[in-house]
């Protein structure tokens, strides 16, 4: 059995900017999602999206992450997290398959580790979306992203 989380991305932010922030589309410039869980106590997870890329995919790729958060039922969980996690970039035009890449997480990265802070290092895809394909999974400035946790094995 899967769990899924679905966001919209708006690529436009809101005018104007507080002072500080960077520019969009300059190098760096990230967008976190909500917290969700995984199911009910269960665990906490969080996105991080790079529309210009990080890491290997800075400049010509749209780069995704999962950061395990820290979440009020952690000390009754299973750790390392070990659920294997799915990204989909959805067309809402239904005119193409969605894009997927799918990991496994590294049980001796602390990024699977229980968060003793609010929020652990973030473990991804750096070359997740080319920018070139991202204009056909564009609707109104919107990208729809969804998370698929394979939750075989974990009391739901």
């Amino acid at each position: 059995m899967c769990r899924g989380w679905g966001a919209r991305y708006e690529l436009t932010p809101p005018s104007p900017l507080p002072p500080g922030c960077p520019v969009p589309g300059s190098p760096r410039t990230s967008i976190y999602s909500s917290v969700f869980a995984t199911h009910p106590f269960g665990y906490r997870l969080r996105l991080r999206l790079y529309p210009d890329g990080d890491g290997a995919g800075q400049g010509t790729h749209l780069s995704l992450f999962m950061a395990l958060a820290k979440g009020p039922y952690d000390d009754l969980l299973a750790w390392p997290f070990l659920h294997n996690v799915t990204f989909y970039l959805l067309d809402p035009r239904r005119r193409q398959p969605a894009l997927a890449e799918a990991f496994a997480p590294d049980p001796r990265s602390t990024s699977f580790q229980q968060p003793w802070g609010q929020l652990n290092v973030a473990s991804g895809s750096p070359l997740f979306a080319p920018h070139r394909q991202l204009p056909s999974y564009l609707k109104d400035d919107a990208l729809y992203i969804k998370v698929v946790v394979d939750t075989s094995g974990m009391e739901v």
